[in-house]
């Protein structure tokens, strides 16, 4: 993860404008520096002085986005919301609309053939589909082991949560939902533990998603959010805890996942994490059923004799 966040990084730093790639580069690590700072070593400070948890995160943001425009930044940033075309209906109204409206296609009118023939048949379906499953699923687990909320979790609720979130997402026209390490350790460096976290982080999405506050974020620089994200997940990826306490073979499939999941994508990196960890466990299962041969057991200060060998 870490690896991925460094190369979207790297690309947060090249555009076209007047400053040349290496300024522009150079602005982007002084803004991803200055937001580590505030991120990590002012937190203390601001949150004792304004009593607000989270804020670090607020003022980083803002001061990265007033540095950007008082200065001329030209890179990479968050930009204006595309305005969704108009459908011309705004003439008859229709009170139904106002809850219906969101829902692009109803599950029956979505092109299931139309999809499987473009990603070249059902069997490929299934894989990619199973694949993205697993691995989002993976991501909500290793969440609630990293961050579990105060009453407990149980995989079973997750698993119905994510599909529901799914089909609704899919009706709405937008991409799978899932679950996020990197998102919820922010939520966990502001403080947000609770359950409620997720309906208050729903709310507020919906607000920013209106152009007049949307419009206020569009000159945030990615590397500012790149680096709040960076802070959340840095010493984790830094000092995996849970990878260093692995011995032996579990360890190497742990690292061996790791540097996939780096290089490629975390998709290949699970499948890749899978089959080798498929592999060990057929090499134990192996190992177990052969097993070691066990010779006559002796008790200590006994005397085997011809009549005991025999059990006479």
């Amino acid at each position: 993860m870490g690896c991925r966040l460094l190369v979207a990084q790297q690309r947060c730093t090249v555009s076209v404008g007047p400053y040349s790639p290496s300024h522009v580069g150079a602005f982007a690590a002084g803004l991803t520096l200055l937001t580590l700072f505030m991120v990590l070593h002012a937190k203390t400070a601001l949150q004792r002085s304004l009593r607000l948890p989270g804020v670090e995160v607020i003022i980083a943001t803002a001061v990265g986005a007033l540095l950007a425009m008082s200065l001329g930044y030209t890179g990479d940033i968050v930009g204006v919301a595309p305005t969704p075309p108009s459908t011309g209906d705004s003439e008859d109204f229709n009170p139904l609309a106002l809850v219906t409206n969101w829902v692009r296609r109803w599950p029956w009118e979505l092109p299931v053939a139309e999809v499987a023939n473009r990603l070249g048949g059902w069997h490929a379906v299934l894989i990619s589909t199973v694949a993205f499953s697993a691995v989002d699923f993976l991501a909500i687990i290793s969440v609630e082991a990293e961050k579990p909320p105060p009453g407990g979790w149980s995989p079973a609720r997750e698993l119905a949560g994510q599909g529901i979130g799914c089909m609704v997402s899919g009706m709405s026209g937008s991409a799978p939902i899932g679950g996020s390490l990197s998102r919820s350790m922010v939520a966990g460096m502001t403080g947000s533990a609770s359950p409620i976290m997720g309906l208050v982080s729903g709310l507020a999405t919906a607000v920013l998603a209106f152009p007049q506050v949307a419009a206020l974020l569009a000159p945030t620089p990615k590397a500012v959010l790149a680096a709040i994200v960076l802070a959340a997940v840095l010493p984790g990826v830094v000092k995996p805890k849970d990878v260093l306490k692995l011995k032996g073979a579990d360890a190497a499939v742990a690292w061996c996942t790791a540097l996939a999941s780096c290089f490629s994508d975390p998709t290949k990196g699970f499948g890749v994490g899978l089959v080798l960890y498929t592999l060990l466990f057929m090499f134990r299962q192996a190992g177990s059923r052969m097993g070691p041969k066990v010779g006559p057991i002796v008790e200590p200060n006994d005397t085997c004799t011809p009549e005991k060998a025999t059990g006479a």
